[in-house]
């Protein structure tokens, strides 16, 4: 049932078409000057579907962790208990997926979190070669204001970032 309904959510180019096609309610955004905030005074303020989630209270009850080589099109994420291939959508390589899989499993296992009062915080570690820390933490930055994932989730999960420069 859930992959009818998916289906053409992912299609679409609305932010917010997948939320709304699988029951979940769209929070509200808050927009600045300067673009999307993740400021945490901005984030603890926040409502998540007329609960108050205060993010710095939440306790880490499970804590996960994945590492991402390579890109989208030909890349590998491994996990404790992951290890997948990456191919381009609709390449049908047998044995691998692709992000939007990998989201939308994930997005479907999380959207009934509001009837067990939990929330979700992620913590980015990015590790990059060849590059110094200003380019980085701006590719960090616009990759963050691109990401449809990032979009998707955008008021739902506070994430933080931080970046380093591997020898």
């Amino acid at each position: 049932m859930f992959s009818r309904t998916l289906a053409p959510a992912l299609r679409q180019s609305s932010r917010a078409a997948l939320p709304r096609a699988i029951g979940c309610r769209q929070p509200q955004r808050f927009i600045t000057s300067d673009g999307a905030s993740d400021e945490p005074q901005k984030r603890t303020s926040y409502k998540r579907q007329n609960q108050g989630f205060n993010y710095r209270e939440v306790s880490t009850i499970h804590s996960a962790r994945a590492k991402v080589t390579g890109g989208r099109a030909a890349g590998h994420v491994e996990g404790e208990n992951l290890k997948v291939d990456l191919a381009m959508p609709g390449t049908g390589e047998a044995g691998k997926t692709n992000p939007e899989e990998l989201f939308a499993a994930g997005f479907a296992a999380c959207c009934d979190l509001e009837k067990v009062n939990l929330a979700l915080k992620a913590e980015m570690h990015v590790k990059a070669r060849g590059v110094d820390k200003e380019t980085m933490d701006k590719l960090i930055s616009q990759a963050r204001l691109r990401c449809p994932y990032s979009k998707l989730t955008f008021k739902m999960v506070w994430v933080t970032y931080t970046s380093e420069i591997m020898e």
